[in-house]
């Protein structure tokens, strides 16, 4: 069965308002561990005018956690790692929201992030669209929980999936936490060498990257509402 694509994102972080419900915050992990060594706040980078402020709606007792598994493809995981970190700081700073980044993950909330969930609300994958990436992606998935697991393609190609076998790779994965990023363009590369995130460098790759952002949140609150 061929896997249907994505649509275009229509998300919002305001979206998110109206299910928070801070009193009815349940942690699911109730052994906190510390941050890992390497963790440091990620300053906030300004805000551009496309994205939307993000609300205070991470419980203070339990940030949520994202981890970004590279072994598929570490380039472009630890970009994603970080413009899904960057869209969170920026979004977040004029309501306090803070952003801790290591090598593979970041954690998003207010207050102090010096206390973190052992278990990830979420766990991206990250994959290239050949077929050696889709393999460890596929390898990657299957040990995962699947309430909490998220397949990232670098690259928006629909029609090579049955060439590469994605349907079979994805057949276990809800149609929704299967996300596909567009390559980056001559714009975005530039903004790389600049030392800009290429996220936040223009509106359309940043929206994409602004829907992810936004489905990650709302499956943080319902695992913890």
């Amino acid at each position: 069965m061929a896997v249907q694509p994505l649509g275009k994102f229509k998300f919002n972080f305001a979206d998110l308002a109206p299910q928070v419900e801070p009193r009815r915050l349940q942690v699911l992990d109730s052994a906190p561990t510390e941050a890992p060594p390497q963790a440091a706040p990620l300053p906030a980078p300004a805000r551009p005018r496309w994205l939307p402020r993000l609300l205070p709606i991470f419980s203070a007792a339990a940030p949520m956690r994202v981890q970004v598994a590279g072994e598929a493809s570490p380039p472009f995981a630890a970009r994603l790692r970080r413009g899904l970190a960057a869209i969170y700081a920026a979004a977040g700073a004029e309501a306090g929201v803070r952003v801790l980044v290591w090598a593979d993950g970041f954690a998003v909330g207010g207050h102090a992030l010096d206390r973190l969930p052992s278990v990830p609300h979420a766990l991206v994958v990250a994959a290239e669209l050949e077929p050696g990436s889709l393999a460890a992606a596929a390898l990657r998935l299957r040990a995962l929980p699947a309430e909490r697991r998220w397949l990232v393609l670098h690259g928006n190609l629909p029609r090579l999936d049955a060439a590469l076998g994605l349907p079979e790779i994805v057949s276990g994965l809800e149609p929704h936490r299967l996300i596909r990023l567009p390559l980056l363009g001559r714009s975005e590369l530039a903004a790389q060498g600049r030392g800009v995130e290429p996220a936040m460098a223009r509106r359309r790759p940043g929206r994409r990257l602004l829907g992810l952002a936004v489905v990650l949140a709302r499956s943080y609150l319902e695992l913890t509402g």
